[in-house]
């Protein structure tokens, strides 16, 4: 069923700013928060894209009749092929269509529609306690218009807002096509995941990142004052970083949950903690201003973006449930446990950003008792949440975050590799559905730190002596 999430949090991102992360509107355009760009099609694919492009057009149209119909059974059809042609096209813009790839994509989406041509004829057996016309178009219920408002008389009555039109419900593994687009960057980059029952809890971790303060742009912490980590910085290089910084924001306007929570989550996968005060050219660096130093240098930094930035509205995953599962658990099976490296996860999936980085998950995986084609995942994934206040404190277990995630796998039995089956598709469950990572974001291996302050960028070398890198 189609829902809409609440809106809330701090340390996020308003609906209508272009970054991710906590980041100021001056702060706008880093590739630190930003989605991935698309890469066009290379010449030689052109013709391809342009095909799929143009297929892709005529499935929206037919997808769109299908809803007015309110016809749940063609639509879901017609959701599947616009979703197989969405990841092919991803492909192709990847350059990663290879025969291999194409033949695992069409793969899916048959293991897709067989699942889907089940649900439907189970659901049109007649005694299964739903009748056969209903069955092939459900809808969800909506709020009608709100009616017109009288007038003074001789004048005709406000004519009523014309009512929403009624959504079909679609079987959890029907993904819009923005998510099938996001779920197919993870598999380029990441494979494809397979899984079986486990006996006991699995368990990957890699080293904890640190824990930080998020510099909110109301308070100023980062030049306010003769001790600010900016102001000992323009004593030894003789810049301007603590005026550029002051002016990059309007303080007094500036929204509460704006900060650099994302740099910091960056800098803490990306660097060592500070452990003791650093002297340079007679100044002392304690362990915060160190710390501060390391954020703001992790402002600008290439990385991977993967998921849909939420913005409150249906183009943007109306459907509450990216970052789709089976992503996020091959990210972690993948980063963690080959890449051995921590990732930064917005953990939470309204529009507001919440950045956190990842560094250990447990999990077990059981067969779901209500569908034979799927398993049922717990997991218990480690974060560190940045701090409140400024404290020179060493990162503790008090830093941990330990959400309880619940999701579904779908997966398609015909296709088993060492005693595992093919994920075709994913569903957050539970409490889960309303409290899961909207989306990932990994550093590009050997990508260059940079900073959005001028001065700082300018005194790199300096900074670099003074944290250590």
């Amino acid at each position: 069923m189609m829902t809409w999430h609440r809106l809330f949090g701090v340390c996020g991102i308003g609906i209508t700013l272009a970054v991710a992360g906590c980041e100021s509107e001056d702060g706008g355009g880093s590739n630190s928060v930003e989605p991935s760009p698309v890469v066009p099609c290379e010449a030689e694919s052109k013709a391809e894209c342009d095909r799929v492009a143009e297929r892709i057009g005529q499935l929206k149209s037919e997808r769109d009749a299908a809803m007015e119909r309110n016809d749940a059974t063609r639509l879901a059809h017609i959701s599947l092929q616009l979703n197989q042609q969405t990841e092919l096209l991803a492909l192709l813009q990847g350059d990663q269509a290879t025969p291999e790839a194409q033949a695992s994509l069409q793969a899916k989406y048959d293991g897709l529609v067989r699942m889907l041509e089940a649900d439907l004829a189970l659901r049109r057996t007649p005694g299964t306690g739903t009748e056969p016309e209903a069955a092939a178009n459900p809808v969800t219920p909506v709020t009608p218009g709100t009616p017109g408002t009288p007038t003074t008389p001789g004048t005709p009555d406000t004519p009523a807002t014309p009512p929403i039109p009624a959504t079909p419900d679609l079987p959890a593994y029907v993904y819009q096509p923005s998510e099938a687009e996001a779920v197919a960057h993870v598999t380029a980059d990441y494979g494809t995941l397979y899984i079986a029952e486990t006996a006991t809890a699995e368990e990957l971790k890699v080293d904890r990142p640190w824990a930080g303060y998020w510099y909110p742009l109301r308070r100023g912490d980062l030049y306010l004052g003769e001790a600010a980590p900016l102001r000992k910085l323009d004593l030894v290089t003789a810049g301007n970083a603590t005026n550029l910084e002051r002016d990059r924001v309007d303080v007094e306007h500036a929204d509460t949950w704006e900060g650099l929570c994302n740099a910091w989550a960056m800098a803490s996968i990306l660097s060592k903690e500070p452990a003791a005060t650093k002297k340079v050219q007679n100044v002392d660096f304690t362990v915060l201003d160190q710390k501060a130093l390391l954020t703001k240098i992790h402002e600008k930094i290439d990385v991977k973006y993967y998921g849909i930035r939420y913005q409150g509205n249906a183009d943007t995953d109306g459907t509450i449930q990216d970052l789709r599962p089976e992503a996020f658990h091959q990210l972690v099976m993948k980063q963690l446990g080959e890449r051995r490296q921590a990732f930064v996860v917005d953990d939470d999936p309204g529009v507001e950003v919440w950045s956190k980085p990842m560094y250990r998950m447990r999990w077990t995986v059981k067969t779901d008792p209500d569908n034979a084609n799927a398993f049922l995942v717990r997991a218990f994934p480690w974060m560190v949440r940045h701090r409140e206040t400024l404290s020179p404190t060493a990162t503790s277990e008090a830093d941990r975050a330990a959400p309880q995630y619940d999701y579904r796998l779908f997966v398609d039995k015909s296709d088993v590799k060492d005693g595992k089956f093919k994920v075709i598709a994913g569903e957050w469950i539970g409490r889960s559905r309303d409290s899961h990572p909207d989306a990932a974001v990994v550093p590009v291996a050997g990508a260059a730190v940079g900073s959005m302050n001028a001065s700082v960028q300018e005194h790199m070398d300096i900074v670099r002596q003074i944290v250590g890198l």
